[in-house]
């Protein structure tokens, strides 16, 4: 008698899956590859990296990002497009900074050693092309000079809870 009940219910569980080895819609190529499957992995980890951002204006426009107490921003390029005044034709790139409202400011990558990362976690930040006397100023700090144009290229990375201290 067990072995009736045992070949019954092998019976209705093999004929409950048989439907989800079909392919539904009739188009193929229904599997997950392997990035798929580390994406959804990552993301159930907690693990995955966020999107660059790549923000870019012109002189006209002031660059300003807000962070939450438990963010924190990584830099990855601050480049001003600066003109001169004495020939239109000369345009050149140089590095920019951003500034936090705490004073503290960040450079890209290739001025600071790899070290672009905001120094604190949270606060107000804004691009300059110029600091002086640790003011963060938007266009040069030169009558000769002016801004064309800005980028930058940043991500926001969340702090973890099991190391985020109150």
């Amino acid at each position: 008698m067990q072995t009736k009940a045992a070949l019954m219910v092998l019976v209705l569980l093999s004929g409950t899956i048989a439907g989800c080895t079909s392919d539904p819609d009739g188009g193929g190529n229904d599997e997950i590859d392997a990035e798929t499957l580390q994406n959804l992995q990552d993301l159930i980890n907690g693990t995955m990296e966020p999107e660059w951002i790549n923000d870019r204006g012109d002189s006209g426009h002031q660059w300003t990002l807000s962070l939450n107490d438990d963010q924190w921003l990584e830099v990855s390029s601050i480049r001003a497009l600066i003109g001169d005044n004495e020939s239109e034709h000369n345009i050149w790139s140089q590095p920019g900074y951003i500034m936090s409202d705490g004073g503290y400011y960040i450079t890209d990558s290739s001025m600071n050693a790899g070290q672009s990362n905001s120094p604190i976690f949270g606060g107000n930040y804004s691009f300059c092309s110029d600091i002086s006397y640790q003011t963060c100023l938007l266009h040069p700090d030169d009558a000769d000079r002016y801004m064309v144009e800005w980028s930058v290229i940043y991500r926001i990375h969340d702090v973890s809870a099991t190391n985020y201290y109150y």
